[in-house]
C-alpha cells in the first residue's frame, strides 16, 4: 500500500511540471503563429499605392477627410461651436499604422 502511495506522489509531482511547460509551449506557439499571421495580412493588405498615399498624407488617410473643419492657417472664427461637428470615424477590423518594411 506504501508503494502506491508514492508512486502516486511521484507521478503527480512529476506530472504538474511537464504539464505546465507544454501549456507554455502551446501558448508560445499560437502567438508566434498569430504574429505571423498577422504581418502576413498587414503585407498582402498594403500595396505599393495604399503605402504611397499613407506615407503622403497619414493623418488623412488614418481619419479620412475633415469635413466643414478649417485647413491649417484658415482664419480661427470666434465661435468654434458653428461648424458641424466632425465625423465619426467608421470602426474598423483592425487598426492599420503607418510602417515602413521592417515595421519600424
Amino acid at each position: 500500500m506504501m508503494l502506491r502511495t508514492r508512486a502516486l506522489v511521484t507521478g503527480a509531482l512529476i506530472a504538474a511540471p511537464v504539464a505546465a511547460l507544454a501549456v507554455m509551449t502551446v501558448d508560445r506557439s499560437r502567438a508566434r503563429d498569430l504574429e505571423l499571421a498577422l504581418g502576413r495580412v498587414v503585407r498582402s493588405q498594403v500595396n505599393a499605392q495604399v503605402r504611397e498615399r499613407c506615407e503622403s498624407d497619414p493623418r488623412w488617410f488614418l481619419t479620412g477627410p475633415l469635413d466643414g473643419r478649417p485647413r491649417p492657417g484658415d482664419p480661427v472664427d470666434p465661435n468654434p461651436d458653428a461648424l458641424p461637428p466632425r465625423p465619426k470615424v467608421n470602426p474598423q477590423p483592425f487598426e492599420l499604422f503607418a510602417y515602413d518594411e521592417q515595421f519600424a
